[in-house]
Order: C-alpha cells, then structure tokens, then sequence
C-alpha cells in the first residue's frame, strides 16, 4: 500500500521524489516546460524562476504540483527588486549602456508575463495583486510562475515553509513559533497581494490552488 502524507485534499506518495532548489520548466513534461520557459523569457539571458522545493502529488484526484518557499531567518526576506537592490534601475529599459538587446527583450517578456499574472489573479481571486519586477521579486517570479502552471493544468500548493529554532542561526534571528513565522511571511507578501488569500484553496484558470504558511 502507498504511504500518503495528507494536506487537507492534497497526497504526496512515497514514489513522488521532491526536488531541491529546481527548475520548474526542467521537471515537467518537455512541451509544457517549454512553453513555461518561453512564456517567462525569450532570450535566456536571466535566471528562470527557482522554487526552494517542488514535488509532484494528488490534489482532489489529479496530477499536481506542490511549490515550496522556504525560509529559516527573519532577516532573508528578500524585498529587492530584479538586480537585488530595493528597484530594478539597472535593468531599465531605456538605458542602453547597461544593457544589451537580447537582456532587453527578456526584461521586457518578464513584465508581461507578471502583468498577464496580476490580471488572472485579480480575475479569479480578486483584490489588488502587486507582481513586479521593481520589488519582492522574488516573491514574485515564483507566484507568476504558480499562475502559469494552473494554466498550463495543474492545480497548485503554493506554501511558504518556515523553519523553526534552526540551528546555526542566531536566536534572535530565528522563528519561534508558527504565530512568528506566518506574522513575519504575511508581514513580506502583503506588497504583493491581500493577506486574506493566505490558508485558503481559490480556483485559478479553473485549477485548484491552495495557498499555505506552514512551519517544521
């Protein structure tokens, strides 16, 4: 008998292997992964999204997808924009001495695909969603990316995972608690959209869509 770890309506089996700091494009069948590379750029030239883990699993009977943030210090919420600094500016795309044509063309593909993103989450979910790549960029990139695979057909677990008392952090730099965690995760995602979709299950583009905190 397969061994299954419940979530609510969601099952992951001992066969389904989870995968650490991945490329979602690399782990889904090869023409829906490139269809999700070429939605997100054109030329290559930026780093492809990363989730922290990602597994296959079961939502509600179906072929899923389980995406993972996940986080152990009160101190790497990252709020940066696209270059790492608190905008984009040195991938602005007016300035031609700091960037190349093919660089920006991406820049240019990657704010579409974030405007085509907010627009279905507002749609479906409602509320005011902030998908940019001027700020929490990574926080961004990754919740696009949930949108396009609910596109593409598969329901999604979108969770932020948090890692209690880690050791080798500094204690006054650790989460303590689940209360801790999910106020600080709230805290860094409500400048993209509305706190209140957190811990519930939405449709999106008529996939299921979970959206968890949860701690180990």
């Amino acid at each position: 008998m397969t061994e299954t770890v419940q979530l609510s309506d969601v099952s992951v089996t001992k066969e389904c292997e989870w995968d650490v700091y991945c490329r979602i494009d690399q782990k889904i069948e090869c023409e829906l992964g490139s269809r999700l590379k070429l939605w997100w750029h054109k030329k290559y030239k930026i780093s492809k999204p990363r989730f922290d883990l990602f597994s296959h699993c079961i939502i509600e009977g179906d072929p899923g997808l389980i995406l993972i943030l996940a986080n152990s210090r009160r101190d790497r919420f990252n709020k940066n924009g696209m270059n790492g600094r608190g905008t984009s500016d040195n991938s602005r795309i007016d300035d031609n001495s700091r960037i190349d044509d093919n660089s920006r063309i991406d820049y240019e593909n990657i704010d579409n695909a974030l405007a085509e993103a907010k627009r279905g989450f507002e749609s479906d979910i409602g509320g005011e969603w902030n998908l940019s790549r001027e700020f929490n960029y990574y926080l961004n990139n990754k919740l696009a990316t949930a949108w396009k695979l609910t596109e593409l057909g598969f329901p999604v677990v979108f969770m932020y995972l948090g890692f209690l008392n880690a050791t080798g952090v500094e204690p006054n730099k650790r989460f303590l608690s689940q209360d801790d965690w999910e106020r600080e995760v709230k805290k860094y995602s409500s400048n993209s959209f509305e706190n209140s979709c957190w811990g519930k299950k939405h449709k999106l583009n008529g996939q299921t869509f979970h959206m968890i905190i949860r701690t180990i």
